[in-house]
């Protein structure tokens, strides 16, 4: 996904973290140096998908010029990755993007504790900032 960097530089932005959830999104209001923090459940054999709202000192960042990757690994530390989200882009001006997976890929995670991270890289100077993680809890699908 393309990305302009915002106006203000990254190293000069307050460390503040504060997490809203609103109706369907997940509103990270940060400075990108310090990630929020948030536990998700995905249930096998389901689709998964999250909103998140992208915010710098309480504005949307423009998410023009910057790439998103995230990924799940049994552990932090591990070479291997588990899957990886699909990131789509909502409405990137106003910093919205959605992770997902599908069915398919959540029928393949064994049950279990994993965890994961979203990583903003600034396409420009390839500055890389963690700006979600925490664990993922992957539990079987009753009904499907």
């Amino acid at each position: 996904m393309p990305v302009s960097p915002p106006s203000e530089s990254l190293s000069s932005v307050e460390t503040s973290v504060q997490t809203t959830t609103t109706k369907d999104h997940l509103v990270i209001t940060e400075s990108l140096n310090v990630p929020n923090v948030k536990n998700l459940t995905i249930e096998q054999q389901n689709n998964f998908s999250e909103t998140l709202i992208v915010n710098l000192n309480s504005n949307p960042l423009n998410l023009t010029g910057y790439s998103i990757l995230s990924y799940i690994k049994k552990h932090p530390s591990s070479n291997t990755i588990s899957s990886n989200f699909a990131v789509n882009d909502i409405n990137q001006t106003l910093g919205e993007v959605s992770i997902s997976l599908g069915s398919t890929m959540t029928s393949q995670l064994k049950e279990g504790r994993y965890y994961y991270d979203i990583l903003l890289i600034n396409n420009a100077n390839g500055v890389k900032r963690v700006i979600q993680e925490g664990m993922v809890f992957v539990k079987p699908g009753i009904s499907t």
